[in-house]
């Protein structure tokens, strides 16, 4: 716990740092974690899934220009999280009748499970490219659009 707390303070602190120079807080973060690093603090396991997941939003919200509040709205919760558990299932179930007649690669249940969750996603880049192209990228359905994707694609490179 000692580590986690030296590893917040230490971000706040540079975040807090580069905004007085006029520098974007990522720099400070950036700088922060080169110094606890360098004095050989070892960073709490669950800092790299909370890395990743900083990552993954920054790209997307840089590249999306995407609001992340569109993420808090209870619509997109529910449409990712019924759509993921749907179509896993529906997927799931068709390699398993493939397997039950020798046409699927593995009969284990979790490998056709993990398989069946891999079918249920779409192309992010495909899907953003049609809302610019008809621009719809900031109509209800389109950030909606978005904001699942964007969650499917957080619980796509989870780390369970």
């Amino acid at each position: 716990m000692e580590s986690a707390l030296t590893f917040l303070v230490a971000a706040f602190l540079g975040g807090a740092a580069a905004a007085a120079l006029r520098l974007p807080a990522l720099v400070g973060f950036l700088a922060a974690g080169f110094v606890v690093n360098a004095f050989g603090i070892e960073a709490p396991v669950w800092l790299g899934w909370v890395a990743d997941l900083g990552v993954t939003l920054l790209l997307f919200s840089i590249g999306l220009k995407l609001d992340l509040r569109t993420l808090l709205r209870r619509h997109v919760w529910v449409t990712t999280g019924l759509h993921l558990l749907l179509f896993s299932l529906l997927s799931a179930l068709l390699i398993g009748a493939f397997a039950l007649v020798g046409l699927a690669f593995d009969r284990d249940p979790g490998a056709i499970a993990l398989v069946g969750f891999g079918l249920s996603f779409s192309s992010t880049v495909f899907v953003v490219k049609h809302l610019e192209e008809f621009d719809d990228e900031r109509s209800l359905y389109g950030r909606a659009s978005i904001g699942i994707l964007l969650l499917r694609d957080i619980a796509a490179g989870a780390d369970p």
